[in-house]
Order: structure tokens, then sequence, then C-alpha cells
């Protein structure tokens, strides 16, 4: 019987009201992982329980079957909760109002925030007519912007707005 990855809940321990710390987010992977024990885990290619991962580079998940299957995968093609909803998981306080952007720039998209800081702001996006939101990353682009919707993008009928 296969590992009902979706139950095994992160520990959340690592939040706080300050700014998140760069390796605050994979861990919470190699939490959830390890809790699972990776053997116990289905790869999605052969149905074998050898899913693993390297710690230095923990958003790659593989078969641990290499001259069978090889299977190698995102971590967002399994764990894909936890990229869902930045702004639940990285909640904005007064000291650090844009934390679900920098943390969706930083995980999710690979951004060194160092070298962006400043280009862009969390914003919000609401959808009158179907009546939800989503936060977005708002880039300034000459006299207009680009806006990244980053919660759950798939409920609107685009990821991005211009």
């Amino acid at each position: 019987m296969a590992t009902n990855i979706s139950s095994a809940k992160p520990d959340y321990a690592h939040r706080s009201s300050s700014k998140p710390s760069p390796n605050a987010y994979w861990p919470t992977i190699a939490l959830r992982l390890s809790r699972l024990g990776c053997s116990k885990v289905f790869v999605p290619a052969c149905g074998k329980k050898e899913l693993y991962t390297h710690a230095d580079n923990p958003w790659i998940l593989r078969c641990g079957r290499l001259n069978h299957c090889a299977w190698e995968g995102h971590v967002k093609e399994i764990y894909t909760d936890l990229f869902e909803h930045w702004s639940n998981r990285f909640p904005s306080v007064e000291q650090h109002p844009h934390a679900a952007a920098d943390a969706y720039l930083q995980y999710a998209r690979g951004f060194d925030l160092k070298l962006i800081q400043g280009w862009y702001t969390q914003e919000h996006y609401y959808d009158a007519q179907r009546q939800i939101g989503s936060a977005t990353v708002r880039f300034t682009v000459g006299d207009t912007f680009w806006e990244r919707l980053i919660d759950q993008p798939e409920r609107l009928s685009k990821k991005a707005k211009f």
C-alpha cells in the first residue's frame, strides 16, 4: 500500500515573524521525506519504493534503481501542496511585508534575492467575477507593470497580468 504523501504534515516551526532564512523552505521537504522515509514513497514511473534526494539538491527527486528506472522529477510533481499557496506558508508581517513574494522568487524560481532586491513588490490581485484573489509579485516595466500570480494561479484564467 502506498504512503499518502499529502497526509504527512511538514513542521512549520521554522516560521517566525521575521524574514525567512534562505534555507527555511527546503528543510521542510527534507523533513517530510525523512518522516515518511524515502523508501516508503513510491516512484511514479516504476512503482517501487526507491525515492531519494540529495541534501545539496533537495528539489530533485530520483529513483534509486538507476539501471532499471532512473526516474527523476521535481519535488513539485509529488509535493504540490508546498508550492500552491505562498502567502499562507510565508505570511507578510510588518517587518517583512514581501515574505511570500521573496519566498516564491527564491524557492520556486531560483533567484538570488540580493541581486533583485527592490525590483519588485508583493501585491494582491482580485477577480471580482470569480470572487477569488491571489498574492502577486509585481515588477515595474516602463510606465506599466508585469504581475505574476503566486497563490494557486491555476484557479484563475491566467498566471500573469500586464
